[in-house]
C-alpha cells in the first residue's frame, strides 16, 4: 500500500467514511462498479410492490436462521417477495410463504429494476448494487467483524435504509421492511444516491485513472 502510487477505492466518497477524511491525492474513489442499465422506480405505497431479500453467498452463523425469519416475516406483508441463496444455503431447507419465490441464484441486475427495496446482510456488492438502482435497504449484518455494520450505518446515515440486528424478530424485521418501501423519505434518500453512483460512473472512472498513469 505504501509504494503504490494510486490507491483505487471502487465505492462511493460520500458513504465510504474514510472518503470524507482522506485529501492526500494517493487514495482515489472512482464511485461504485456497479451493472445498472435499467435503474428502478420503486413502485408508491399502496400498490403490491416487489422486494429481493438477498444474503451472503459465503455462509455465516445464524445466516439460514435469520433467512428464514425474514420469510416469516414478509408473509402477510402486500408485497411479492424474490429470494436469492446462492450456495450458502440450500432453498430445499426454507419455508417460503405464498408471495415468495426462493431461488438459488438470480443475476440482481435482472431482478432489481422491478424491485422497491432490497433485505441483504451489507455486503458492499449489493449493497452499493441496490443503490445504484435507487433501491432502500434494510441491512441485517451476519457478521461482527467485517465490513456489513459499517455499510449498512453508512446506508442509515445517508437516509437510504435501516439497519437492524441479526437477532431481530420475525415482527422487527417486518417493521423494518414496511418502513423502507411505505416512507418516501427513504425513497428519495436511495435515488439521490443512486444518481450519484450512476453519474460517478465508477468502472470507467477507474479505468481513465489507469490509462492516465501509464500513459
Amino acid at each position: 500500500m505504501k509504494r503504490a502510487d494510486r490507491i483505487l477505492v471502487c465505492s462511493d466518497p460520500l458513504l465510504d467514511p474514510a472518503g470524507r477524511k482522506n485529501g492526500n491525492g494517493k487514495v482515489v474513489w472512482t464511485g461504485a462498479v456497479g451493472d445498472v442499465e435499467h435503474p428502478a422506480t420503486p413502485a408508491p405505497p399502496g400498490l403490491r410492490t416487489r422486494v429481493l431479500v438477498s444474503l451472503s453467498t459465503t455462509a455465516f452463523p445464524g445466516q439460514e436462521a435469520f433467512l428464514q425469519k425474514a420469510l416469516e416475516a414478509v408473509a402477510d406483508l402486500p408485497l411479492e417477495v424474490v429470494v436469492t441463496t446462492g450456495p450458502a444455503i440450500d432453498p430445499a431447507g426454507l419455508s417460503a410463504p405464498p408471495n415468495t419465490i426462493v431461488h438459488r441464484y438470480v443475476p440482481h441486475r435482472d431482478v432489481m429494476p422491478e424491485c422497491s427495496a432490497v433485505l441483504g446482510h451489507g455486503g458492499h456488492a449489493t449493497t452499493m448494487l441496490a443503490l445504484g438502482h435507487g433501491l432502500p435497504l434494510v441491512i441485517a449484518p451476519m457478521h461482527p467483524l467485517l465490513d456489513q455494520r459499517m455499510v449498512g450505518k453508512a446506508v442509515q446515515d445517508a437516509g437510504a435504509g435501516l439497519l437492524i440486528k441479526a437477532s431481530s424478530s420475525p415482527e422487527e424485521i417486518a417493521r423494518a421492511v414496511k418502513t423502507v418501501v411505505d416512507s418516501a423519505l427513504f425513497r428519495t434518500a436511495a435515488s439521490g444516491v443512486g444518481h450519484r453512483i450512476r453519474e460517478a460512473d465508477g468502472a470507467g472512472t477507474g479505468a481513465r485513472v489507469l490509462a492516465e498513469m501509464v500513459s
